[in-house]
């Protein structure tokens, strides 16, 4: 998978976690994006909303999903994901 389409597909995983803890549809398409870059080097992606935070790690292959407080909420794999994501679009 291209690396355009894979940040899609992450993006739907994320949106449909986080939809399921009540952030309305109309809300979803305004997540805070941001690169995430360590030493120089991009490492992942944060997505934020609503206090909620989602950061994917590209090296790890996971997606850590935290609340308003930073209390760890899902850990989601995304090379498991990303098949169920396929069928939903």
């Amino acid at each position: 998978m291209n690396p355009s389409a894979q940040a899609e597909s992450v993006r739907t995983i994320v949106e449909s976690t986080v939809s399921g803890w009540g952030v309305s549809d109309a809300r979803l398409r305004m997540f805070q994006v941001t690169e995430i870059v360590r030493n120089g080097r991009a490492i992942g992606r944060r997505y934020e909303i609503d206090g909620i935070r989602a950061i994917w790690l590209w090296d790890r292959d996971v997606i850590i999903f935290s609340g308003r407080n930073r209390q760890l909420l899902k850990t989601v794999s995304v090379s498991d994901a990303l098949p169920a994501c396929a069928n939903v679009a």
